[in-house]
């Protein structure tokens, strides 16, 4: 379910995705790989609260995921250049 949702983000149709992506969440499969695709998903849509809420939620599961400790750090770069951070680090975040 996932690698389909992952190919539907590619394919630029992340509303798509996200519904593959909600059911691997509910079964509890590719947890990580999950949320770190929902947060692409909101990021493609510029829902980048969303995105950030998805990898917090990530690390807190998954503390040691690099690929979501580098999605964090490009988001927290995109937020602070819209203006829609103030000074958090990427520790604070998570």
């Amino acid at each position: 379910m996932c690698d389909y949702a992952e190919f539907l983000l590619a394919e630029d149709e992340p509303v798509k995705a996200q519904q593959w992506i909600r059911r691997c969440i509910e079964v509890g499969t590719k947890k990580e790989q999950a949320f770190l695709l929902m947060a692409k998903c909101h990021i493609a849509l510029n829902e980048l609260p969303q995105a950030r809420d998805y990898l917090k939620r990530c690390l807190e599961l998954y503390p040691t995921s690099k690929s979501a400790r580098r999605e964090m750090v490009k988001l927290e770069k995109r937020m602070a250049r819209l203006g829609n951070l103030k000074n958090l680090t990427v520790d604070e975040l998570c």
